[in-house]
């Protein structure tokens, strides 16, 4: 299986540095704040395992794949899956599904469990396998149309500095630039808070 997905995590790496490259150029007077932040481009590229839809089972850039889109990346960091969570994304696939035109508004969301278990989402088969189940037995496949869901492990993200006191962390990224962020820490979301962040980023608000 590790075999198997090193090629595609190579030419993640190309796709991801030239479209990466032609946003980055804009920012460069930015790039002293290291992480995610609000107005900085996203920090790097990064490779989760899908677990759902047609790209399903395979490692992929997809951050990448969306360079030129608005879409809400979203990060959850637990060791389970918060059980508002199934939810929340069905509403806020519901309502993606109505935008037309993705370039022109928030019409897509990559979701990434980053489970603390998986020390490298390559190599680490059996705890990879473990966590895709969970994560397919909260969520099942079919559910969600505009959502990519997918899991990783905290050293792939590591250049996005992701508090670990934070459970869940939305940012809304237009063409790579993130323009919105909202950081739950653990025990501050439930189902409501939750999808009303969701739902509110995606029609453009602050996350506030």
């Amino acid at each position: 299986m590790t075999n198997r997905l090193m090629p595609l995590v190579a030419i993640c790496v190309v796709g991801f540095g030239f479209a990466y490259s032609q946003e980055s150029g804009k920012e460069n007077a930015k790039s002293a704040i290291k992480g995610l932040a609000i107005n900085q481009i996203v920090p790097c590229p990064f490779y989760p395992f899908i677990t759902h839809g047609s790209q399903k089972d395979r490692i992929r850039c997809v951050i990448n794949e969306k360079a030129r889109e608005k879409l809400l990346l979203i990060f959850i960091q637990s060791e389970s899956v918060p059980d508002f969570l199934p939810e929340s994304l069905v509403a806020l696939d519901a309502n993606l599904s109505k935008v037309p035109d993705p370039l022109k508004a928030v019409g897509s969301a990559l979701v990434v469990w980053v489970n603390p278990e998986i020390k490298s989402i390559v190599q680490d088969d059996e705890k990879r396998v473990k966590v895709v189940e969970g994560l397919r037995s909260a969520i099942p496949e079919g559910k969600l149309q505009r959502i990519v869901l997918g899991v990783d492990d905290p050293l792939d993200l590591a250049e996005y500095n992701l508090s670990k006191d934070s459970q869940i962390v939305v940012a809304s990224v237009d063409r790579m630039n993130v323009v919105a962020m909202k950081v739950f820490k653990e025990g501050e979301a439930n189902q409501k808070s939750l999808t009303d962040i969701l739902l509110g980023m995606a029609a453009g608000n602050s996350g506030k």
